[in-house]
């Protein structure tokens, strides 16, 4: 699974989960609703981490919580080979490698 997916499956995860629409989703975080459909679908090929951060911010958790699910650790693009390189090191290291990725820088 690619990153984008993950990361629209994790946020629809959690939209049932914590039973809020995106509508509210959305309106409470000023998300755009074309921008957070997209991503549900997984129809964006990056997803900008100020997003990421307005849906954990508005659903009330952490980034770390966020990342911190199953869907993150079967990603077949780069995050396979980064996980082998940072063995030993922190989940915040992870989750700095991941933005790095998401930004593109």
């Amino acid at each position: 699974m690619k990153l984008t997916k993950a990361v629209g499956i994790r946020i629809e995860n959690l939209l049932k989960e914590k039973n809020i629409t995106q509508y509210r989703l959305c309106k409470e975080g000023g998300i755009p609703r074309s921008t957070l459909s997209l991503i549900v679908k997984g129809s964006y090929e990056t997803v900008k981490l100020d997003t990421i951060y307005q849906v954990v911010a508005t659903l009330g958790i952490t980034l770390s919580e966020f990342f911190d699910d199953e869907l993150f650790y079967n990603i077949q693009d780069w995050l396979k080979i980064r996980c082998k390189k940072i063995q030993g090191r922190h989940f915040a290291d992870l989750v700095y490698i991941l933005f790095c990725k998401i930004l593109n820088c």
